[in-house]
């Protein structure tokens, strides 16, 4: 009696049939690996035929086991890598899932495995098949009402052998975080110069736009103190008011950064005359540009900064008395250095 049903048991058709176009892995070491990983009674079977081709190409023609109700796993090599799917008893072929190439014979064997135990778990029907093979979808009754059951997650795409015993492969990484938000600053803050013979002093007020780690666009104002130089019986004296625009670049470490900044600025020059017979008032526009770095150390919402700036008055700008041959040429060079703070209205 023992003997019969141990034939009937060998006998009997087989829930899961393997086979493989390539002696790494065999079938019969994934059908091996797979038997510890399947529920209790799964019956599989190694397709010993390793000379019997399982025809890779898309659209061609697969041998189909004579057993019925069985899936058939097929592991096979195409390009220099090797594959696996599953065509399952209703007809339906899963994608190809790449074995990778670093692993040893065991190991892909073991990962083949892996795959085949989270899709027997998950429902081989339910995964995604291949177009041009797909059936048509037919309407599923209204489920009745079951206990819940946490499924193990989807296979990746590429098996690995690292997963423990009955454990699916890890889900694919998360996707990396946007990018920093661009932020808007109003700032201002007084600087301290250096011209021929002159030591000028100028308040400013910007508006800065931009990445704050990277490039920002920047719009700035600023009023000077007054100029004063001597010329002939007189002086002549000028505040310089101007407006300039230009493009940042910052880096930051923690709580501290720098920044670069180079300007296009546009200025106009109030000259009057001191201590003549006659004093009379001009204006005169000038143009030129500024380049500079601060250091930055941020304070909650705000940034307090160091800035040294060089700016530079290109062309011929000059003071001159009417009807006389005296003139005087005005600093063509400044620089400054300044103190401030920004904060940020938006981020």
């Amino acid at each position: 009696m023992w003997l019969t049903l141990g034939l009937a048991s060998l006998l009997a058709d087989p829930d899961l049939i393997i086979r493989s176009s390539t002696d790494c892995p065999p079938a019969a070491a994934v059908a091996r690996e797979a038997e510890s990983l399947l529920p209790a009674g799964t019956r599989v079977r190694a397709d010993g035929a390793a000379s019997t081709p399982v025809r890779a190409g898309p659209g061609a023609s697969e041998a189909v086991d004579a057993a019925e109700g069985a899936d058939h796993v097929e592991i096979f090599s195409r390009a220099g890598k090797r594959w696996v799917r599953v065509r399952t008893s209703a007809g339906q072929v899963t994608e190809p899932r790449e074995i990778p190439a670093a692993l040893t014979c065991g190991e892909a064997a073991r990962a083949a495995a892996l795959w085949l135990a989270a899709l027997q778990f998950q429902g081989g029907a339910e995964l995604p098949v291949t177009p041009a093979e797909a059936p048509p979808v037919a309407p599923r009754p209204a489920p009745a009402a079951q206990p819940r059951v946490t499924s193990p997650p989807p296979p990746s795409s590429v098996l690995t052998a690292s997963s423990p015993a009955g454990a699916a492969p890890s889900p694919r990484p998360a996707a990396p975080p946007p990018g920093a938000p661009w932020r808007l600053a109003i700032g201002g803050g007084f600087s301290a110069g250096r011209s021929v013979n002159q030591y000028p002093m100028v308040a400013g007020l910007e508006v800065a736009f931009g990445d704050p780690t990277g490039l920002g666009l920047r719009v700035h104002g600023a009023r000077s103190s007054r100029y004063s130089l001597q010329l002939g019986t007189g002086r002549a004296t000028w505040t310089r008011s101007s407006l300039g625009a230009g493009v940042t670049y910052t880096g930051r470490r923690g709580a501290w950064g720098a920044e670069a900044h180079a300007d296009v600025i546009g200025a106009l020059l109030d000259i009057s005359g001191d201590g003549f017979a006659v004093n009379e008032d001009d204006r005169q526009y000038a143009a030129g540009a500024t380049l500079g770095g601060r250091v930055i150390r941020a304070l909650g919402p705000a940034d307090l900064w160091i800035d040294l700036s060089f700016t530079a008055w290109p062309g011929r700008n000059q003071v001159f008395l009417r009807d006389a041959p005296g003139s005087l040429d005005l600093s063509s060079f400044e620089v400054f250095l300044g103190l401030g703070t920004s904060f940020f209205v938006w981020r």
